[in-house]
């Protein structure tokens, strides 16, 4: 299954992608229609009920939006690849370093990326994202990925100078629109070994990014089971894992974002998350 969030003309929708068309979990179900009631162990059983019916709508005549849930945080990873830590010149991390985005910072499948009037330095980060399925405190690593509702791919967009701007790199990490996520959410279930995916970042159809995510320095349980021990997670959380090596602030030159720009994530099981940049209007 293929969970999607989507805009269709004045109203906004929860369904499953199917072929080239999207069947609508909201229209049909009420119980279904936030991200975080579908992604539950419920959810995704009464979604699944309905995946054998004729989609009510084609996938061109609406719009694929981050699949978010109103609410739902946005918690990132950093330096979680050992060749990124290592092309930063910094140390990896004692403990997962985590930060928080905002949902409006980021944008959906085929959504421009916006490079701010403010900032040259746009750059990109491709990611595994996980989405919590059930409510977990303090949950032990060797049952974490029981509490996962499903996976999608994260295009972490960076404004590097501003995200020198503080310790927490919080502010070049919240530009408006500056990164995507999308395209849908897989369940968890339909990717039974998440610690053997492969992730690719294409920039103008050049890979730029490739890693494994076994080659996570903190993996799925740790990152979960640590998180949870400071605060419960909730249904439709997000869990951004880090960057492999490879993004343009370490190249030589760099490669900076810039209008016309296409960025492609795409991770195996999952699928691809496109964006083209634009700049900011006046």
């Amino acid at each position: 299954m293929k969970l999607a969030r989507f805009g269709y003309r004045e109203s906004l929708g929860i369904g499953l992608v199917k072929e080239n068309g999207i069947i609508s979990l909201s229209g049909q179900d009420p119980g279904l229609s936030e991200i975080s009631k579908v992604v539950t162990p419920e959810g995704w059983s009464r979604a699944a009920q309905l995946e054998a019916r004729a989609p009510d709508l084609d996938v061109g005549d609406v719009v694929l939006l981050p699949p978010l849930s109103s609410g739902c945080r946005v918690f990132c990873v950093g330096f979680n690849y050992k060749a990124h830590v290592n092309e930063t010149g910094n140390e990896a991390p004692a403990y997962p370093t985590y930060f928080l985005r905002t949902h409006e910072s980021f944008v959906g499948h085929g959504h421009p990326l916006i490079r701010p009037q403010v900032s040259e330095f746009l750059d990109y980060e491709g990611e595994l994202a996980v989405i919590i399925g059930r409510a977990c405190h303090r949950v032990q690593e060797n049952e974490a990925l029981d509490y996962v509702g499903g996976y999608t791919c994260l295009n972490e967009g960076s404004i590097r100078d501003y995200q020198k701007h503080s310790a927490t790199g919080m502010t070049g990490k919240n530009f408006d629109s500056s990164g995507s996520l999308g395209p849908w959410i897989v369940p968890a279930a339909e990717i039974p070994h998440p610690e053997s995916l492969m992730l690719s970042t294409r920039l103008n159809g050049e890979v730029v990014q490739q890693a494994s995510t076994s080659q996570l320095i903190y993996e799925l349980p740790r990152l979960i089971s640590y998180l949870s021990t400071c605060l419960k997670l909730l249904p439709g959380d997000v869990i951004a894992t880090g960057t492999p090596a490879g993004v343009g602030s370490r190249r030589v030159p760099p490669r900076w974002l810039k209008a016309g720009d296409r960025v492609e994530v795409e991770i195996s099981s999952i699928g691809t998350l496109e964006n083209v940049v634009v700049d900011e209007s006046v």
